[in-house]
């Protein structure tokens, strides 16, 4: 069905060019929009769509699309529009009595309707919702309905639902027996064609539900049927105030589709079982414009200068703009019209500056701000002429500068502001010298200058908005220019002399009185001199004033060097012993300094010459005289880098000497070795005695030698060459000391292994020497080895002996006990140490295997044999029959055999018997014997067989015992071969002719047969009869 377009009424409208367009989409509540101006508002507004109806065998319907309507309604500034935006309808499902889809959203005054039921005669599709409708109030008032699309009947078993008609059309008639018409959309008065106020009809499976606004819900199906039917039709478009356009629906296509502003996808009707599209509405209005506005300085000292900043339109359109203005400055006077006015304020404080700004259109608006005059600082910027520095005497004599130039701004602010800022500029170069942030009024701030001259000081005094400017002149003078000069000293010794080359400053004249501060010192003197006891860096203050009482103050150091303080120490010694000279000087360095003693001149005796004998820091000296006939004095200078000095002297002394002698002996170890003590005292005149003896015997250990010839002994823990000392010493401390190099010759350690250790004879034992010498010193070595078998069943002692270093030896047994020898090694070094080891060796003796058989040769008729056991000293006895078989028996008497027995073999052949005997200690002896066991053979054939499967004897066969080949053959009455068997282990012949492969008759048949038996005799012509019995 094609879309109706209706004009209601036509007349002509504003230029949509200068107005402003709003958008409402679905939301599922109710939209508010306030008129920005009085003016004509242009609405266009469409209805949501109805759903498809559910699918079952057949597709269920498509929705119908919701309709459109447009109207101009005139409104004033500040009422508000109430917008109802409709939602589409959900869809129908498929199945057998499901529900049908629900309706779409309206407010409760735009709701569609809610699809029928699925029928239940072989499953149907439900019907589908109809769509929201979407409507328009201006206040309480509704001036706009787009109707909503109504819902497509559900699909049938046979045959596809109806379409659903469009908002304000009749459903679509679908063929079929069951189908009914779709009632027609209601119409602007709410009555429908027909008079029934619904807009849908039935499906093919359930009913179509009616589009909102005034559709009805779709009717249930007819029973049993299931066929196409028709799809509902669409609700009320309806609108109010002039230029009325309403455009219904065309299947699922909206109402005015081509219009630019609608979205796609919007207020369609929904496919099969697929929910309809929402609902959309568009206003379209004059555009309002925008009032704002900037001021700039607030300062009280100046107009302020305000900028319009206003829009003529939003969004902003070129052919929109602001043609008047009207500006309330806030404080009572004549309001201003131009654009940008300018204003000046008699009072401080906040204002309340309106603007109201009006566009071409004639719309206006208004704005409002808070605009705060701020007050200017007051100055009154003061400053006094200075020397470049002043100065005070304070304790001590030291002066410092304390006198900068105090500057004072004397400012003051209303009470409106608070004064945030003093910015300083005191060489007036442009740049800010001190910035305080400070909120005081009649704030100060001092300067010292570095330099004399005229100065021009500028001040900047700022609040938070406002900020004031002063500037004033001063003079600095210039101080003294002060100079002097003095050298370095040595502490003590030197005295130093201040050179004063001081002057006026520029511009001045007349004398200069000075003040010196010499550390610790004070001189008023122009040149003062001074003499330092202790070293160090020394401050030296000079100040000098002129006519204008300025000052200045030079400070100046010098070094006062360290005095070294000679001294050292020299050793005692004995004659013939240098005498240890050792630099104790001490040399106090002042933090800073780097003086040290660069120089060192010794004198061994002063009392015979003063020259010096040497130069270093440390010396020594040998003296070729005691100290009793000769005392001598030695002298010491040091003398530091910055060539400070000073000397000391000391007598030294010198005594007479002990000597050290001794002999050692050369033990084997662990034999003591002997000391004979030979030491002597040489004669002096100092009455020197032995003191102290001691030796150390070269392992640790030390021992006290009381007398000059004493003899002792020591034993030391391990042989090796040890360097003994002898150590004297007198009562004056004078020391000798003498070593030997002594030997501890080193004892070796005999070590064999035997193996075996203990056996079964003839026992052969392998002797492997293991002997050695590790210990020092390592040159000892073993050169002789001696072995004692200590074999006493030996009848020769010579071949009991043995000299090499691995030796074997073999012990016999001939008793019937165990017998223990004892062997033995002594290893002998080349310097005739000596070492013995015994071990121990045990023979066993061995049994004697023996036995009888009787008979040697039997047959399986009779395969027994008799046993008797003839060993001797066998406690265990393995008998192997030779037929795998193995049988262990135990004899408790091993002196004695075992009784006989008998043993029965099971079959024929040629059998070796071997018996092993073994003692308590594993000797073991063995003897066989050979039994033969021959073999017999029979053979049976039978005269009867029954080859009537019942089990038992079906077979005539030949069975027998060692029968190796077989030739039977069976004959017929008329001597022809009915059968052949040529293995003796064939199950036989089942009575069947081997040339016909049929049963026999019953009847006697003859056979012939050949074999070969267990011994290779082959026998020929044995024949016989055998009857056939069935």
């Amino acid at each position: 069905m094609k879309s109706l377009f209706i004009i209601v009424s036509l007349f002509p409208f504003i230029a949509y060019s200068q107005n402003a367009t709003t958008s409402f989409v679905y939301t599922g509540a109710v939209q508010t929009f306030t008129v920005p101006c009085t003016s004509t508002l242009h609405i266009k507004a469409w209805g949501g769509g109805g759903s498809g109806g559910g699918a079952d065998s057949f597709g269920g319907a498509v929705g119908g699309a919701g309709g459109c309507a447009e109207s101009d309604i005139a409104v004033v500034a500040g009422q508000v529009i109430t917008i109802v935006v409709g939602g589409g309808a959900g869809p129908g499902s498929g199945g057998s009595g499901v529900g049908g889809g629900p309706s779409g959203w309206g407010n409760g005054v735009f709701d569609g309707g809610v699809g029928g039921n699925a029928g239940s005669s072989g499953g149907s599709g439900g019907g589908g919702g109809g769509g929201g409708g979407t409507g328009v109030y201006l206040g309480a008032s509704l001036i706009v309905v787009a109707g909503a699309g109504g819902g497509g009947s559900g699909g049938g078993q046979f045959s596809s639902g109806a379409t659903g008609g469009g908002a304000g059309i009749d459903g679509n008639v679908s063929p079929g027996s069951c189908s009914s018409p779709g009632i027609s959309g209601a119409s602007g008065s709410g009555v429908g064609s027909g008079g029934q106020n619904k807009g849908g009809g039935d499906g093919g499976g359930g009913g179509a539900g009616g589009g909102g606004y005034l559709g009805a819900t779709g009717g249930g199906v007819a029973g049993g049927c299931d066929c196409g039917a028709c799809g509902g039709g669409g609700g009320t478009s309806w609108a109010s105030g002039t230029n009325i356009v309403i455009y219904n629906g065309s299947g699922q296509t909206p109402g005015n589709a081509t219009d630019p502003l609608l979205p796609a996808g919007v207020a369609i009707g929904g496919g099969t079982s697929t929910k309809g599209g929402d609902g959309y509405v568009t206003l379209t209005y004059l555009a309002p414009p925008v009032a704002d506005f900037s001021v700039g300085n607030t300062c009280n000292d100046h107009p302020m200068v305000y900028t319009d900043l206003s829009q003529g339109s939003t969004p902003v359109m070129g052919a929109i703009t602001i043609i008047n203005w009207d500006w309330d400055f806030g404080d009572g006077s004549i309001h201003d019209i131009t654009q940008n006015p300018t204003h000046t304020y008699v009072a401080n404080g906040p204002q309340n500056v309106s603007l109201i700004v009006e566009n071409n259109l004639g719309c206006k608006n208004t704005i409002t701000k808070i605009i705060t005059i701020h007050d200017i600082p007051a100055t009154n910027l003061t400053g006094l002429n200075k020397c470049l520095y002043g100065s005070a005497l304070t304790a001590g004599f030291n002066f410092t500068p304390t006198d900068p130039v105090v500057f004072s701004s004397n400012a003051t602010i209303g009470a409106t502001d608070v004064i945030t800022q003093y910015e300083w500029d005191f060489q007036n170069d442009g740049s800010v010298d001190v910035t305080t942030p400070s909120a005081m009024q009649n704030g100060t701030q001092d300067y010292l200058y570095t330099l004399a001259g005229n100065y021009t000081i500028k001040l900047k005094v700022s609040t938070a908005f406002c900020s004031k400017e002063q500037v004033v002149p001063i003079t600095i003078y210039p101080n003294p220019v002060l100079a002097f000069t003095a050298n370095n000293g040595c502490q003590k010794d030197t005295k130093i002399q201040f050179n004063n080359t001081s002057t006026n400053g520029l511009g001045t004249a007349g004398n200069l009185v000075y003040a010196w501060n010499l550390d610790p010192t004070i001189s008023l003197l122009t040149n003062p001199s001074q003499v330092y006891n202790t070293a160090g860096t020394k401050t030296i203050d000079l100040v000098a004033y002129d006519v204008n009482n300025c000052f200045a103050k030079l400070t100046s150091t010098i070094k006062i060097y360290p005095k070294p303080v000679a001294d050292f120490a020299v050793t005692n010694v004995c004659m013939n012993v240098a005498n240890i000279f050792t630099d104790a000087s001490v040399l106090t360095i002042p933090a800073g300094f780097n003086d040290v003693v660069t120089n060192y001149n010794w004198t061994y005796n002063t009392l015979v010459s003063n020259t010096t004998n040497a130069t270093t820091q440390n010396t020594t000296h040998i003296y070729t005289f005691p100290a009793t006939q000769l005392k001598p004095i030695a002298a010491l200078v040091v003398i530091t880098n910055n060539n400070c000095s000073d000397t000391v002297t000391k007598s030294v002394i010198v005594w007479t000497l002990p000597k050290a002698k001794y002999t050692m002996s050369a033990p084997c170890y662990p034999n003591p070795i002997v000391f004979t003590n030979l030491s002597t005292l040489l004669v002096g005149t100092d009455n020197s005695t032995m003191a102290t003896m001691s030796i150390n015997w070269g392992d640790g250990q030390t021992q006290a030698i009381t007398g000059l010839t004493q003899i002792a002994n020591h034993n030391h823990n391990a042989s090796g060459n040890y360097i003994s000392e002898l150590n004297v010493e007198s009562n004056h401390g004078c020391k000798d000391k003498l070593q030997v190099p002594i030997t501890i010759h080193a004892k070796p350690v005999a070590s064999y292994t035997t193996l075996p250790n203990q056996g079964c004879e003839p026992l052969c034992v392998t002797f492997t020497n293991s002997s050695s010498q590790n210990e020092s010193p390592v040159s000892e070595t073993i050169i002789k080895n001696e072995w004692q078998f200590n074999d006493y069943n030996l009848g020769k002692a010579t071949d009991d002996k043995s000299t090499n270093k691995n030796t074997v030896h073999c012990y016999d047994n001939p008793t019937d006990t165990n017998q223990t020898h004892i062997p033995q090694l002594i290893v002998t070094t080349n310097t005739g140490c000596k070492d013995t080891l015994v071990s121990k060796v045990e023979v066993y003796p061995l049994p004697k295997a023996n036995f009888n058989i009787m008979p040697q040769v039997v047959d399986m008729l009779n395969p027994e044999v008799k046993i008797t056991d003839q060993s001797h000293l066998a406690t265990t006895i393995i008998w192997n029959y030779g037929n795998d078989f193995i049988k262990q028996m135990s004899n408790s008497n091993p002196l004695n055999p075992i009784r006989d027995y008998v043993y029965t073999y099971s079959d024929s052949g040629s059998y070796v018997i071997k018996q092993t005997v073994i003692t308590d200690k594993g000797c073991r002896d063995s003897i066989s014997n050979i039994v033969q066991v021959n073999p017999i053979y029979t053979v049976y054939v039978p005269n009867v067989f029954t080859p009537n499967g019942d089990g038992l004897n079906d077979y005539f066969m030949v069975r027998g015992i060692n029968i190796k080949e077989l030739n039977l053959v069976v004959f017929n009455r008329y001597g022809e071969v009915i059968e052949r068997i040529t293995d003796p282990k064939n199950k036989g012949w089942d009575g069947t002719d081997i040339r016909e492969s049929k049963i026999c008759k019953q009847e006697v048949y003859n056979w012939k047969m050949e074999y070969t038996d267990v011994f290779n005799v082959k026998h020929r012509g044995t024949t016989g009869t055998v009857t056939l019995i069935k």
